[in-house]
């Protein structure tokens, strides 16, 4: 019995680890705002935009993919647990653009400051985002 409760508790413990991160708790990814230094203040604000648009895809993308983890484990664990195993385990290569956006945003943000040129950034990126 006692080894049936360890296995069920490592198998629940690897199956969490496993989940999809909320894109909320993807932390941003360094940039070097050096890489638009050379940008004028219309590039960096044509830039932005670009960012903020892919960023509220990935957003979306990822807030899916988080909740479908979810929902798969809690049916897994309450229901059958085999369903345990189509769990795809871990983010997706989108959490990693995800996070490279972020790291963008923030260097744009920097640069758009030291230039002066007076674009509004978003003191979080998540007010960007817009529910598909």
């Amino acid at each position: 019995m006692k080894f049936l409760k360890n296995y069920l508790i490592a198998l629940f413990t690897i199956f969490i680890v496993s989940c999809a991160t909320s894109p909320d708790k993807i932390s941003s990814a360094y940039v070097s705002p050096l890489q638009y230094i050379n940008y004028d203040c219309d590039q960096i604000a044509l830039e932005q935009a670009n960012v903020e648009r892919r960023v509220n895809l990935l957003y979306n993308t990822l807030a899916a993919e988080a909740q479908g983890d979810a929902w798969q484990m809690g049916v897994g664990m309450l229901l059958f647990w085999p369903t345990l195993f189509a769990l795809e385990g871990g983010d997706s290569p989108a959490a990693g653009e995800y996070a490279l956006m972020k790291g963008q945003y923030q260097a744009l943000q920097t640069v758009s400051v030291q230039k002066k040129c007076g674009i509004s950034f978003a003191n979080d990126l998540a007010e960007t985002v817009k529910a598909d």
